[in-house]
C-alpha cells in the first residue's frame, strides 16, 4: 500500500503544479496559451495518471496473485503429508527416454531389480511424466524394502497426476504391502480400467479379494485375466488357489498343473505346486 500511497502523492504534486502553472499563464497573460491549449494540457494530465493508475493496479494484483498460487501449493503438500522441502518436485517435470522404462522393466523380468533401480532413479523418473516408470520404480523399492521412498515417490507423483491409474496402482501395491487390505482394495475398488491395459491392477485387486476371503469374486476375476493370457503362469496359479478355497480340489489340480508347465515363477513357489500336485491323484504325474 506505500507504493499507492506514493504514487497518489506523486499525482496530487502533479496536480498542484498544473494549477500554479495555469495561474501563472492567466496572471501574466502569456498570449502563446490559449483556452484550447489548457484543455489539451488538462487531458494529457489525466491520461498519464490514468496510465499510471491502471499500472500499480497490475502490479499489486500479480504480486497478490503470485503468493495466493504460491500459498495453494503449500497447502497441497501440507494436506498430502508431503515434507516441505519436496515442494519443488510437484511442479518440475523433465522428460526422459521411453526406452528408459523398457530396459528396466526387462531388468525387472530377469529379477534384476536393484538394477533397473538403479536405472530408473539415475534417469529422474520421478520428475517425469512417465507415470508407468514411475510406477515401476515405486513398487521394485517397495518389493525391496525401502517403503519410505516409494511412498514419498507415489505421493508427490499423485499430486501432479491424482487421475493416473498407474499411480493409484502403485499405491494400493504398496498399502497390500503393508498388510492394509482392506483400504488397498477400497482405493483398487474406485477405478475401472481396461482390463487388457491395466491386467496387474485386476490381479491384485483378485488377489485381495481372495486375502479378504471373496474366492468367488477372485475366480471371477482370474477367469477373465486367463483368458486375456493363458500364458501367464501367475494367473493360473491365482485361479487354482480360488478354486481350492472354494473346495474345487480337481479344478484346482487342472490350475496348478497349467501354473507350473507354464514356469515363469520363483522356485519356492514351483516346489509349493509341487507339493500341492502330489495330492492329486487324478492328475498325470508332472
Amino acid at each position: 500500500m506505500s507504493l499507492i500511497n506514493d504514487v497518489l502523492q506523486d499525482l496530487d504534486k502533479n496536480k498542484i503544479k498544473a494549477k500554479d502553472d495555469k495561474s501563472f499563464i492567466v496572471n501574466n497573460n502569456a498570449g502563446s496559451m490559449n483556452g484550447k491549449t489548457n484543455r489539451f494540457f488538462n487531458i494529457k494530465l489525466y491520461a498519464g495518471i490514468l496510465v499510471v493508475g491502471v499500472g500499480v493496479l497490475l502490479f499489486v494484483l500479480t504480486m497478490n496473485l503470485s503468493k495466493i498460487y504460491a500459498s495453494g501449493a503449500e497447502k497441497n503438500v501440507i494436506e498430502s503429508n508431503i515434507p516441505s522441502n519436496k515442494v519443488v518436485a510437484i511442479n518440475k517435470v523433465v522428460a526422459i527416454n521411453k526406452d528408459v522404462f523398457v530396459q528396466a522393466q526387462e531388468l525387472a523380468d530377469q529379477d534384476k531389480s536393484l538394477e533397473a533401480i538403479a536405472l530408473l532413479s539415475s534417469s529422474n523418473v520421478v520428475n517425469s511424466d512417465n507415470v508407468k516408470a514411475i510406477r515401476l520404480l515405486a513398487v521394485l523399492l517397495t518389493d525391496d524394502g525401502q517403503t519410505a521412498k516409494s511412498k514419498d515417490i507415489i505421493d508427490v507423483s499423485l499430486l501432479k497426476y491424482p487421475n493416473s491409474i498407474d499411480l493409484q496402482y502403485a499405491k494400493a501395491y504398496y498399502l497390500y504391502n503393508q498388510k492394509s487390505y482392506d483400504l488397498s482394495l477400497d482405493l483398487l475398488q474406485n477405478f475401472n480400467p481396461n482390463l487388457e491395459s491395466y491386467p496387474d491392477y485386476y490381479g491384485l485387486m483378485a488377489q485381495l479379494y481372495l486375502q479378504q476371503g471373496q474366492s468367488e469374486m477372485s475366480l471371477s476375476l482370474y477367469r477373465l485375466l486367463v483368458e486375456y493370457n493363458p500364458d501367464e503362469s501367475k494367473w493360473w496359479l491365482g485361479m487354482a488357489l480360488s478354486f481350492q478355497a472354494e473346495g474345487k480340489s480337481h479344478d484346482a489340480g487342472v490350475a496348478f498343473k497349467k501354473a507350473y508347465q507354464l514356469k515363469h515363477l520363483p522356485l519356492v513357489t514351483m516346489a509349493y505346486i509341487r507339493s500341492q500336485l502330489r495330492h492329486e491323484s487324478s492328475l498325470d504325474p508332472i
